[in-house]
């Protein structure tokens, strides 16, 4: 964790200082083991992650272990950060342990999701000022990396600690630590402070909560007035038959969805105005995964642009696989 990072942390309406970590080990400014007070409770730091995830979600055992090693007080961690649906997000936890090793293969670095992220996240970084970045549901790094590469700073958030360090060894082996810092948290009950972040993105992770419209909320909360937003997820295609028969047929990777399993346009329009966030929306991707993933990730761009251009046009939006959002936060009105 990032000394820096601590300027944007909210602990249950604390906000921590340098003077509230005990550390075990640093590496420049950045605290490899440590533990992070307040409210009279300690937060675990190890391996570079800072644990803020409340319990039950949190690892008691690791935590338990951690005070051992350290001779901290044994309390159970406090309840912080998590919203009623537990069984949900315990689900997905469980899931992340088994499929963080092989999401990258499967998933990241496959033509298909190399070129779509090309065409959506490239498209959009340009249109953000600011060097200040909250990824939240960032996985592996997916979005982290590059952004970081871009000489941006980079909050790295998510409720999985196995997909965090995996994005944070990425991070080290690019040469990007200095720049990024990674915690593990929940999307609907983010700690972190109002107002401070340039932009925020939820890139392939709404679909995974059970309550996108909180998720989607707390990064209007986070934005500063001006601040750019964008999300990536399923899209509610009136074909999504054609995809999930191919998926039976030939799997590409494994996937556990939430109550939200795809994204239509009225939902996410409605999530977005809520949050102060302006929307405009771009529906992607008419050719399917399995054929683009055959080829190199230029030849898939190549497709993916083409066939975009050419369904959007002739009135097939509704077939689009994915739904891209991005969006400016407004002012509030006096």
């Amino acid at each position: 964790m990032r000394l820096a990072a601590l300027d944007a942390l909210s602990i249950d309406g604390v906000r921590p200082s340098a003077t509230d970590l005990q550390v075990f080990r640093e590496e420049g400014d950045e605290i490899v083991e440590g533990a992070l007070w307040a409210n009279g409770s300690w937060f675990r730091i190890e391996h570079g992650v800072l644990d803020l995830l409340g319990a039950p979600l949190a690892s008691a055992e690791r935590r338990a272990a951690f005070a051992a090693r350290h001779t901290l007080p044994s309390a159970p961690r406090p309840g912080q950060g998590t919203t009623t649906d537990l069984t949900r997000k315990g689900e997905q936890v469980e899931f992340f342990k088994e499929d963080a090793p092989r999401y990258d293969r499967d998933v990241s670095l496959r033509s298909f999701y190399v070129a779509s992220d090309r065409i959506s996240y490239g498209d959009w970084i340009g249109s953000v000022s600011g060097r200040f970045i909250c990824d939240i549901g960032s996985g592996s790094g997916r979005l982290t990396i590059p952004m970081a590469e871009r000489g941006l700073t980079v909050v790295s958030i998510d409720i999985s600690e196995e997909m965090l360090l995996i994005g944070r060894r990425r991070a080290a082996e690019a040469g990007l630590l200095a720049r990024t810092t990674f915690i593990l948290g929940d999307a609907e009950r983010l700690p972190l402070q109002s107002g401070v972040f340039d932009a925020a993105t939820c890139y392939g992770a709404l679909h995974h909560v059970p309550d996108p419209a909180a998720v989607i909320a707390e990064a209007g909360r986070i934005l500063r007035d001006g601040g750019r937003w964008m999300s990536y997820d399923p899209h509610r295609s009136t074909v999504r038959f054609i995809f999930d028969w191919t998926m039976r047929v030939r799997t590409l990777y494994q996937e556990l969805a939430n109550g939200n399993p795809l994204i239509s346009r009225d939902d996410v329009l409605r999530w977005c105005r809520n949050a102060r966030i302006d929307p405009e929306i771009k529906l992607h991707f008419f050719l399917p995964p399995h054929l683009l993933n055959l080829m190199s990730a230029d030849a898939a761009e190549r497709w993916l642009r083409i066939s975009d251009s050419v369904c959007n046009a002739v009135g097939l939006r509704s077939f689009a696989g994915v739904i891209v959002v991005s969006g400016t936060k407004r002012q509030e009105c006096q």
